[in-house]
């Protein structure tokens, strides 16, 4: 006879988790936060983006093809202060890395985003990659507008 108890606990274990993904990528995708993971290279090529970044006119292909890179969409009069900013924030040891610029769309709008990004490090300190949200928040800049 064999005991399959360890098994079978491993199993539903398995199954929670899987529903538990399931339903945080239903919340992200149905969130106005685009999910990003980029690599540490220039313009960022993305190696996951959340379903949702058809918000912005992109699918995730898109992305995950490198036919668009992320830092390709930043406005050009705002990326070499992104950059600056990001790398300063390297530079200075910082987990987090905040910022607000323009984006534009894949139908050529402009939208201001503000950015929040995890920067991630191996062992040894070097970034391997970034974890960031992007939000729309043209709105509340249209409003601010005097």
């Amino acid at each position: 006879m064999l005991d399959i108890t360890k098994r079978k606990k491993n199993e539903e274990e398995l199954e929670k988790t899987l529903k538990m993904q399931k339903m945080l990528t239903a919340v992200i995708n149905n969130s106005p936060a685009v999910i990003f993971l980029w690599r540490n290279e220039k313009y960022w090529p993305a190696v996951s983006v959340s379903d949702n970044v058809i918000q912005f006119g992109y699918t995730v292909d898109d992305f995950i093809s490198q036919t668009i890179q992320y830092g390709k969409i930043i406005h050009p009069d705002d990326l070499e202060k992104v950059e600056e900013d990001l790398e300063r924030s390297i530079q200075k040891g910082e987990v987090s890395f905040n910022s607000e610029y323009r984006i534009f769309t894949k139908a050529g709008d402009m939208l201001w985003v503000n950015e929040r990004t995890f920067i991630q490090r191996e062992g040894d300190g070097k970034v391997s990659c970034f974890q960031g949200i992007v939000l729309d928040i043209t709105p509340q800049k249209k409003l601010k507008k005097p």
